[in-house]
């Protein structure tokens, strides 16, 4: 998530439900099909098809551009703030 985040920093979240993300927003995923493994990215498409994350250094990030859209359930927590 560089430029927005970088090693070291510490981030808050809060948990996430449907009601509670908009676009824009920078969330905590645990994608169905890798258990266990969690990535920091930003929503930037909510829609019928699900929703479509992007990490902010797009030449770095493994995102929705290669998993495609994320099923509601995938999504964590809500990030609220870093230090």
């Amino acid at each position: 998530m560089l430029p927005t985040l970088r090693n070291g920093q510490t981030v808050f979240f809060h948990s996430a439900d449907t009601s509670n993300f908009t676009v824009g927003d920078v969330v905590l995923i645990e994608r169905e099909s890798y258990p266990g493994i969690f990535y920091i990215k930003r929503v930037k498409i909510i829609d019928v098809n699900g929703i479509w994350v992007e990490g902010d250094n797009s030449s770095e990030s493994t995102d929705s551009r290669t998993w495609g859209y994320l099923s509601p359930n995938e999504l964590i927590a809500v990030a609220f703030r870093r230090h």
